[in-house]
């Protein structure tokens, strides 16, 4: 095992910042979500909420929609995972008033609306994502998965760590964050996704905030 362990060492994560522009820009050469094929219409929803809601694909595979509350500004749901450990994942979909390209509150009732008439039992009533085929199943998680994966090309398990990472970028609290990636705790968010701490510590000059904080106190 120790050889295996060095001939195919752990992937280490960059501290070099993430670029998801050209993702963001293949979304918006799709188009308006009405004119759109219901395929593409599923792939940009599959990714926008994977990366608003720090979700991976088997979070969204079990998100009951029947129980979702639509606030008129965001959708809103909380489902039990799988693991005693982990606490109840929430789901949070809001607006994006700046680009309506990009808003996956409009992505998902677009969503929603076009393939209402797919959704004529109860599962198909529940699920989230439907396959764009008939007889319009509800989609396995390496389906959404691989919707996913057209948008960018890394694996959609790291989506929660993308999430976190451009969340903790624009300054959330760790506790926002640890509730987003439904992490247990902050040891376990650091230890496995964590990414560009040695960044954000050199921008926000740690070192001299906290010597001019203690000197100012003496």
């Amino acid at each position: 095992m120790h050889a295996i362990h060095i001939k195919n060492p752990p992937l280490t994560h960059s501290d070099e910042p993430i670029d998801i522009t050209p993702s963001l820009d293949y979304i918006k050469e799709m188009g308006d979500n009405l004119s759109m094929t219901i395929r593409d219409l599923t792939i940009k929803t599959s990714f926008l909420l994977a990366l608003v809601t720090a979700s991976r694909p088997s979070d969204l595979r079990k998100v009951n929609l029947t129980t979702m509350k639509d606030l008129n500004t965001s959708y809103s749901k909380s489902h039990s995972l799988t693991t005693s450990k982990s606490p109840t994942k929430k789901i949070y979909v809001g607006r994006y008033n700046d680009d309506p390209f990009l808003c996956p509150y409009n992505a998902l009732q677009f969503l929603l609306s076009r393939t209402r008439s797919w959704r004529d039992n109860q599962k198909k009533q529940e699920a989230l994502f439907l396959i764009t085929k008939p007889p319009h199943t509800p989609a396995a998680t390496d389906t959404i998965a691989g919707w996913i994966k057209t948008v960018i090309k890394m694996s959609a398990k790291d989506m929660r760590s993308l999430s976190a990472f451009f969340l903790q970028n624009a300054g959330g609290d760790i506790s926002t964050i640890l509730a987003l990636g439904n992490w247990f705790s902050n040891t376990t968010y650091q230890r496995f996704y964590q990414r560009g701490i040695k960044l954000m510590l050199e921008r926000n000059q740690v070192s001299k905030l906290i010597l001019d904080s203690a000197t100012t106190h003496n």
